[in-house]
């Protein structure tokens, strides 16, 4: 479902011991060519992102600024410590959001004065 990896300069233990630190410039020029080659939507996973937050939110808030559209942080979306699943969940996330915001604003504009809500599959 995706069609690109930036892979990010950085290691975090799992006991959030610093291993090597966010290259936040290398990691902002990667972002920039990605974006420079037209993708909006960006899903963020880090290898301990569930535990270790920081680095997450700091490329999160690189790629708003960049102007990505779409930023799915893998802490925010699926908070699991499993690295898999919660990627895969994140990946969908980034890949589906932007397709279900042009529906639900399609709707809405259909369906004129009306408050339009939603329920998750978990009933909130």
């Amino acid at each position: 479902m995706y069609s690109k990896v930036v892979e990010v300069d950085e290691r975090v233990a799992r006991m959030v011991k610093m291993l090597a630190p966010l290259d936040v410039e290398q990691t902002r020029r990667d972002l920039q060519a990605a974006y420079d080659e037209g993708y909006r939507s960006v899903a963020i996973v880090f290898m301990h992102g569930y535990r270790h937050t920081a680095h997450e939110r700091t490329v999160a808030g690189l790629a708003r600024a960049l102007g990505f559209t779409q930023v799915s942080v893998s802490h925010e979306v699926s908070p699991l410590m499993k690295l898999v699943s919660r990627g895969d969940t994140t990946v969908v996330d980034a890949y589906l959001s932007p397709i279900l915001r042009r529906y639900v604003d399609k709707v809405a504009a259909e369906l004129q004065n009306v408050r339009l809500m939603f329920m998750q599959s978990n009933g909130a």
